[in-house]
């Protein structure tokens, strides 16, 4: 698939899901509700240095850091974004306070078994390392995020698994796993990192990936520190802010709060 570029592709985006509550398009797709639920999951906490966070911190201090995925709910599909990971040895790399993502889901009534697709963003082990789990969901990744995870010397299970999976399905540029769901490729944090959209009753929202760590990146326009093409990953965020879309990343510990383990994420009022 060709790839798009990002003012492209949310184009499309806006073209499909409206361009607003006071559009005509929005107020249809409002209406009408698509039954599509969205959930964000917190299963770890720590501290992140602001050196990784932003390309230009003000002060390199370690600062509160939530470790996130979600899970999209729709009459048809159970779909994660992302995994997550349980493997100790990054656990206590990072210091992190951690619960098994799987467990948690289980605890919530969505067990293993019932996932139906998983979509990784990027190959980094809190985005992948659960991925084992989940041996009959169809998994969505682009390509050059497979090829590094096949490149990589940890996560040897993963690599074995996305190798042998007969459920992977690889895509460039942008993927529309429904008419719900729209997937694109940024690369500026990662190479084939990307981005997904969701149509939430007719409301735009987005999932950041790592593209943007914290509401910060976003809503400051500051780039992330960690960046393999620093110009993409700065688009993205200059872009995403003036779009004003409603944005939820993998690491704010504004997502979740107190002690749940998951919040629904509903339509904005």
């Amino acid at each position: 698939m060709k790839a798009l570029n990002f003012c492209c592709f949310l184009l499309a985006v806006v073209t499909i899901f409206g361009c607003g509550d006071n559009s005509p398009k929005s107020k249809e797709l409002q209406s009408a509700g698509n039954n599509v639920r969205l959930y964000a999951i917190r299963y770890g906490v720590s501290g992140f240095s602001t050196k990784e966070l932003f390309a230009e911190p003000e002060e390199i201090k370690n600062v509160p850091f939530h470790w996130l995925f979600y899970l999209i709910i729709s009459p048809e599909k159970k779909i994660l974004v992302d995994t997550g990971f349980y493997q100790e040895q990054f656990r206590n790399l990072f210091g992190i306070s951690l619960e098994n993502p799987d467990a948690i889901l289980t605890r919530m009534g969505y067990p293993p078994k019932s996932i139906t697709d998983v979509i990784l963003t990027h190959g980094h082990f809190d985005h992948i390392g659960g991925v084992v789990k989940y041996p009959e969901a169809r998994i969505h990744i682009t390509k050059k995020a497979f090829n590094v995870i096949q490149s990589q010397k940890q996560l040897p299970e993963v690599r074995r698994f996305l190798k042998e999976s007969q459920h992977v399905t690889q895509y460039d540029g942008s993927y529309a796993l429904d008419e719900n769901i729209f997937i694109q490729e940024i690369g500026g944090h990662s190479p084939g990192s990307c981005v997904v959209y969701i149509n939430l009753d007719g409301e735009k929202i987005l999932l950041t990936g790592d593209e943007a760590y914290v509401d910060e990146n976003i809503i400051d326009k500051k780039p992330v520190g960690s960046a393999v093409d620093p110009a993409a990953n700065k688009r993205f965020i200059e872009q995403a802010a003036e779009s004003k879309i409603r944005f939820f990343t993998f690491h704010s510990p504004n997502v979740v709060k107190g002690e749940e383990s998951w919040r629904e994420i509903k339509k904005a009022k």
